[in-house]
């Protein structure tokens, strides 16, 4: 999934607003800001998740070395906060079980001025970020998927009225447990209380996931897998949900 906070205190979240299709997560679950210690994991579990449930990851990364994924994620991890960014990590018995990095509002006073990486939407960030794609990488397909809703963020996504769900992933292992909720939970309950939109590119399999939670696509863009030994459309959605009030 694509791909833009000094208070990483953890707010009470009402659980009310939303349909039980969205029901509170279970009390075994620990929501907190994640530390730079952390990224190691968090690339495993973004590797483990993205392997298994995307098509993508195939084309993109099939013919990679090993933690080739691991490495670029790592990039885009790091600062895991800023003043305009939040990685917000669910513990599992003291196992990170998932993650999400979030973009929320700042007002130019509060931009530093740096540029974090983005591999995903900007192609100009791959090649001056000083991270050299691996031996075996697909880049047709991959510069395919990055740039598909440039427009539509120049559009749409106003950088610091508006937030985004840069990343969003949970260990194979711990999922259906609740743990994508409760890291949705932290970005929305944030959005209300600021009224504002939430902004994100969808992957086909976590559409729904995103929908149940109160997002609806913008727009579409499919690419043919056929000439990249595939079958079928691989469809990413850029999505939205307005703030509830």
């Amino acid at each position: 999934m694509i791909a833009s906070i000094t208070n990483t205190q953890t707010p009470a979240i009402s659980y009310h607003r939303y349909s039980n299709a969205f029901k509170m997560p279970s009390p075994e679950l620990k929501l907190s800001p994640a530390s730079e210690s952390d990224i190691p994991r968090l690339a495993t579990i973004s590797t483990s998740a993205f392997s298994t449930h995307d098509a993508a990851f195939r084309i993109v990364w099939g013919n990679t070395p090993p933690g080739a994924h691991d490495s670029a994620i790592t990039h885009l991890l790091i600062p895991t906060h800023s003043s305009t960014r939040c990685t917000m990590k669910v513990e599992i018995d003291g196992q990170i079980a998932g993650f999400a990095l979030w973009y929320l509002p700042a007002s130019a006073a509060d931009e530093s001025g740096n540029k974090n990486l983005d591999l995903r939407s900007d192609p100009k960030d791959v090649e001056t970020s000083g991270w050299n794609p691996p031996e075996g990488m697909n880049m047709e397909f991959f510069m395919q998927k990055i740039t598909c809703f440039g427009e539509a963020k120049k559009r749409d996504y106003v950088k610091g009225r508006d937030m985004m769900l840069d990343l969003c992933f949970v260990d194979p292992v711990y999922q259906n447990r609740g743990v994508g909720k409760r890291l949705l939970e932290w970005g929305m309950q944030k959005a209300d209380e600021m009224g504002v939109d939430i902004w994100l590119v969808s992957t086909p399999d976590a559409k729904g996931f995103y929908e149940r939670a109160g997002w609806e696509t913008k727009e579409e863009a499919a690419m043919d897998l056929g000439k990249f030994g595939e079958s079928g459309e691989y469809v990413r959605r850029w999505m939205v949900r307005k703030p509830v009030r």
